[in-house]
């Protein structure tokens, strides 16, 4: 049944429209969040992008653990399936994680902000980007499915524990600690790279909330400066990260170095330099 449906939606297929869903599903690359995630960080909303991190890395450390307990196949390689940017499709299949990560940033943000003109703006943007995953033959109608409802119930949750939480960074690490269960089956790249992240990233609000307490700038040029510094160090602490051996353990103490530079030495960085 579910193939006979991508077969359906393939049906339909031309060069244009694979240079469209391709552009739709890169809208939901982690990475393209890493860099809008850093501008609201460093240089909007220190505390919305602090949200918004904590709704992302909790819903994709679940979602990649859901992976690993089921661990279902993709469709690529069936009879029919025409499968188009592969690249993207790393891992097993259920839950999809572009679909989860379109529905949970496009939850958060309007969550966060209460502007119902985002949500006219982002339900459209998670439909195209599920629809964008069939088409290019890399999920299940299933995976895009759930991905969808656990981005959108997950970011709710978030929500209502941040409103409830007597303190961040412990609802943070606390989170983070539920997510290690995960641990006892996750062997895989994805989660063990995002249960780093996640780490790294409660530690280095911590880090921030004691010894930074970094404020914003006005000044256009201060912030482009911020941003670009930003990101020339995290991109020298991935680069130092990639020196180390290619072993699973030391994936997660990598991408741990990563976060926590983000989040909490980048801000330091831009204190000390009164930037």
């Amino acid at each position: 049944m579910e193939l006979e449906l991508l077969r359906y939606i393939q049906s339909a297929a031309s060069p244009v429209l694979d240079v469209f869903f391709i552009g739709i599903t890169m809208l939901a690359e982690p990475a393209l969040w890493v860099v809008v995630l850093a501008w609201i960080y460093w240089n909007s909303d220190k505390t919305a992008g602090r949200f918004i991190s904590y709704a992302m890395f909790t819903s994709l450390c679940f979602g990649n653990g859901l992976k690993e307990i089921f661990r279902m196949p993709r469709p690529i390689g069936e009879p029919g399936i025409r499968t188009i940017y592969a690249d993207t499709a790393t891992g097993y299949s259920f839950p999809s994680g572009h679909s989860q990560m379109m529905a949970t940033v496009g939850s958060a943000i309007p969550l966060w902000y209460r502007k119902n003109s985002l949500w006219y703006f982002f339900i459209p943007l998670m439909f195209l980007v599920a629809f964008s995953r069939m088409y290019l033959g890399v999920h299940y109608p299933r995976d895009v499915f759930v991905g969808l409802l656990l981005g959108v119930g997950i970011s709710w949750l978030c929500a209502k524990l941040w409103d409830r939480a007597l303190g961040h960074s412990g609802l943070f690490a606390a989170t983070f600690g539920l997510m290690s269960i995960f641990l006892f089956v996750a062997r895989s790249h994805d989660f063990l790279q995002l249960y780093g992240l996640f780490g790294g990233f409660a530690a280095g609000c911590a880090y921030e909330e004691r010894y930074v307490r970094f404020g914003m700038r006005d000044r256009a040029s201060r912030k482009a400066a911020r941003f670009v510094l930003g990101l020339c160090v995290i991109g020298v602490v991935y680069g130092l990260g990639k020196l180390l051996p290619d072993l699973l353990w030391l994936i997660p103490i990598r991408y741990f170095f990563v976060a926590f530079a983000g989040y909490g030495l980048v801000p330091m960085l831009f204190k000390k330099l009164g930037i």
